[in-house]
């Protein structure tokens, strides 16, 4: 029932996140530095495999979809899920960068971030391009992560 009940609310986000826009303009530079900063360190973290660290800046449960929907509901779990998601990515990656990130207020403490991501390997190649959709909220105190959406090519 607590599953239905979150998979209701992260689908009322989406549907408010295409309107979210023209709240982007009424936040404050220190939240949209708060949120950014957030996701800065996520992505930090992810391209060092730092798994504790990953796991920190998530709130739980978080639900990640990209081919199927999974579900971390301890930190244990968010762990095991990066491992996992390290591990089907090409042996030679070496970094990612963000090309380029829309951050938008979707409701009081709930943001999206639609971030454009380039994977690249140890050969400065480009192993992969994608857009992730990311909804962040404050109510643990620190900006975190509870839900995410990958787009990978």
């Amino acid at each position: 029932m607590k599953l239905k009940f979150l998979l209701l609310i992260l689908s009322l986000f989406f549907s408010t996140s295409v309107l979210a826009d023209h709240h982007a303009k009424t936040s404050t530079s220190s939240e949209m530095e708060a949120i950014t900063t957030a996701y800065d360190l996520y992505v930090k973290h992810f391209i060092e495999s730092d798994y504790e660290g990953i796991a920190s800046v998530m709130q739980l449960p978080l639900v990640q979809k990209a081919d199927k929907t999974l579900i971390a509901v301890t930190k244990e779990e968010v762990i095991d899920l990066y491992r996992a998601l390290k591990a089907n990515i090409r042996p030679d990656y070496k970094y990612s960068t963000v090309d380029k990130i829309k951050v938008s207020k979707v409701i009081e403490s709930i943001y999206s971030i639609d971030a454009y991501v380039t994977r690249y390997s140890d050969k400065d190649e480009v192993i992969s391009k994608g857009q992730a959709v990311y909804f962040l909220n404050n109510d643990e105190g620190e900006w975190k992560i509870f839900y995410m959406q990958f787009f990978i090519k």
